[in-house]
């Protein structure tokens, strides 16, 4: 088979700021597959970008910030998904999908702006995941996590923001229709990070 044909299977994994993607996908390394590549969110170049933390920067600020955070999110998503593997199999920490509908701090300027990044890249082929696991874990206890690892752009973050980010997954991954709302790709809904260790 052609290396251009080629298409791994990609899982991407979903949810909200502190639901457990990080924990899950170091879990599932544990198994260390062979035929599987494992990717986590890039959070370090997000905090490191010519000496500027954005990240940091954007929680102090998110409406000054919210356009540059979002667009180098998307940046790096798309260099992730430009790695080349031969794996049959991708296990990642969020994809270009969710990169694309997580906007609630900009303006209404810096909105129209991206919206055009965001209808320019719908058509670009990319790793849209064949598969989104989505793991439901309520903004309290998204909160408690948050607390609990102690990363330092983080601890501004509300429970009214979790809230607002809960719904907004709620509203893309889980419609009723086992499909996300954007390219029906199938979803599977963990509410126990725990169950889905024995899936892969």
């Amino acid at each position: 088979m052609s290396s251009k044909m080629f298409k791994p299977f990609v899982v991407a994994i979903e949810g909200n700021i502190g639901s457990g993607k990080t924990t899950l996908l170091e879990r599932l390394k544990v198994n260390n597959k062979s035929n599987t590549l494992y990717l986590e969110e890039p959070v370090d170049q997000w905090t490191y970008v010519g000496g500027h933390n954005i990240l940091e920067a954007f929680y102090d600020n998110p409406e000054r910030y919210g356009l540059m955070l979002e667009t180098l999110i998307l940046l790096t998503n798309l260099e992730r998904d430009n790695i080349p593997t031969d794996k049959e199999f991708i296990v990642q920490e969020r994809s270009i999908v969710s990169s694309l509908l997580f906007t609630p701090d900009m303006n209404e300027m810096d909105q129209s702006l991206y919206k055009r990044y965001v209808d320019c890249l719908k058509n670009v082929p990319s790793r849209v995941p064949d598969l989104i696991v989505y793991i439901q874990t309520p903004p309290e206890v998204c909160l408690e996590r948050i607390a609990k690892r102690g990363r330092k752009e983080e601890a501004g973050i509300s429970l009214q923001r979790l809230r607002v980010l809960h719904d907004r997954h709620e509203a893309w991954l889980n419609s009723g229709t086992g499909k996300d709302t954007v390219y029906a790709t199938p979803v599977m809904i963990v509410d126990d990070n725990s169950k889905i260790e024995k899936l892969f």
